[in-house]
């Protein structure tokens, strides 16, 4: 082979393998983002898991919540029917009792 047709081979090789190698290179960077993304994918799960289970806990507490306050709100109307009925029966003490009492602590 004659010097110049050697190294146009040589240079068609060398661009051949340069060639290969970026190819090389680009599939490697691209199976090491592949392999990121992948972890990410598992990592996002496990947060939707948890996000799943946040958001059963949170509404079982909001039932719990609701249930707790029909029975303040309970309490509250028995209380206050309670206290009505004593203040509607002085002969029990209601307001003579709290009459005489003040009454007392006047004369004192």
């Amino acid at each position: 082979m004659e010097t110049p047709n050697l190294l146009t081979f040589a240079g068609i090789l060398a661009a051949a393998g340069i060639n290969v190698g970026g190819w090389l290179v680009a599939w490697g960077a691209l199976k090491g983002a592949v392999a990121a993304l992948t972890g990410r994918v598992a990592a996002l799960e496990a947060e939707t898991k948890a996000m799943e289970e946040l958001k059963l806990d949170v509404a079982r507490l909001e039932v719990r919540l609701v249930a707790l306050v029909e029975q303040l709100r309970d309490l509250n109307a028995q209380l206050r029917d309670a206290q009505i009925r004593w203040l509607r029966e002085p002969s029990r003490g209601g307001r003579r009792a709290a009459r005489s009492a003040a009454t007392l602590s006047e004369g004192a």
